[in-house]
């Protein structure tokens, strides 16, 4: 998750995220996922308060930093850097949780595949 940088926080709690307005993705751009986001919220016993939704990670950055709101990435997204006047913070006690997972088929006979499962493993 991301705020902007000048507060003095290495982590929000629950309570500190939905007292804030938060930018999201919208379900067209990241599918389930916002509605997971929502279904966990509802499972820390909040309702988030969704000020603005927007269709690409450029403009989520740029609210953020123009309009004082809190946005979600995974933990090291490669567009937030030491460039983006944005700071990380882990959420305390939260169910927001994301994990990466590969699916391919067991039968999957392309090499590049079979090499970048060999390199996973």
């Amino acid at each position: 998750m991301q705020l902007l940088e000048g507060i003095d926080k290495e982590s929000l709690s629950l309570e500190e995220l939905y007292s804030q307005p938060l930018v999201m993705l919208s379900p067209e751009a990241i599918g389930k996922s916002y509605y997971l986001m929502l279904e966990n919220a509802l499972q820390d016993g909040y309702a988030p308060t969704i000020a603005k939704v927007t269709d690409d990670v450029e403009t989520e950055i740029f609210l953020i930093q123009n309009n004082d709101l809190i946005g979600f990435f995974p933990e090291n997204y490669p567009l937030i850097d030491e460039s983006v006047e944005l700071k990380s913070l882990p959420i305390e006690g939260s169910h927001h949780q994301f994990e990466i997972v590969l699916a391919y088929l067991a039968t999957e006979q392309n090499a590049a595949v079979q090499r970048l499962l060999e390199l996973l493993k």
